[in-house]
């Protein structure tokens, strides 16, 4: 499996989706609605003053690199962390409870959705991340309890993103079926999945584990403003 494609996931996902990224010489960013994310082929000066001049004065972007961060002058640091990239290397052969019930998630769920994902703390999401791709979503009386979705995707990989569920509704299997249910859209696509996990999440680690996903390459997240 070639997988060289996810050393620089972010700068090669913006690649095939221009409708959702403002681009400049050597660098680009999302719509600031959409995510935070910022992609350079290399972290080099060249590559800062690039992006320095693409992002407006005051915004806050992410970045994923192989070690620390070292950024420029021009930038202030906000905050990072340390997480494994996960590859899914097998297929899964479990089948998921036909009586958890995976919805696809629209515009309208979207006020719902950021609200689960402020309580849950999944990783960015922002009103306009529905525009990565397909969501699935669990309810419970009309009420929007777990989610999962694709959000970077590049060559023959889909990332998938978002796995939350409400805290009352832990350890019901919601996120293995939500796991299930998007690896199963992405096999139907000839694709292979992928995620992101930070390195202290232990239980979900643990699932990913489970279901077949290996971890591939860590890597640092780290966010700045321009100032």
């Amino acid at each position: 499996m070639q997988t060289k494609i996810l050393d620089n996931i972010i700068w090669n996902a913006a690649k095939e989706n221009p409708c959702l990224v403002k681009s400049g010489e050597g660098a680009v960013v999302f719509e600031p609605e959409v995510s935070p994310f910022a992609g350079m082929p290399g972290y080099t000066s060249d590559d800062f003053r690039n992006l320095t001049e693409l992002a407006a004065q005051g915004q806050e972007v992410l970045i994923f690199t192989p070690h620390r961060l070292d950024f420029p002058f021009s930038w202030e640091f906000v905050f990072e962390g340390e997480m494994h990239q996960m590859v899914a290397t097998e297929s899964v052969s479990e089948n998921r409870e036909e009586k958890v019930v995976l919805q696809p998630l629209t515009i309208e769920n979207v006020p719902q959705m950021l609200a689960l994902t402020e309580l849950t703390k999944p990783g960015p999401f922002l009103p306009g991340t529905i525009r990565f791709g397909k969501y699935l979503g669990i309810f419970h009386e009309a009420r929007l309890v777990a989610m999962a979705g694709l959000r970077l995707c590049a060559g023959s990989f889909m990332e998938i993103s978002a796995v939350c569920t409400h805290p009352d509704f832990t350890g019901k299997g919601l996120g293995k079926a939500l796991l299930l249910g998007m690896m199963e859209h992405i096999a139907e696509l000839g694709k292979t999945p992928f995620l992101h996990v930070r390195k202290d999440n232990t239980s979900a680690i643990r699932l990913y584990k489970q279901l077949g996903f290996e971890v591939r390459k860590d890597f640092y997240y780290t966010m700045i403003r321009k100032k």
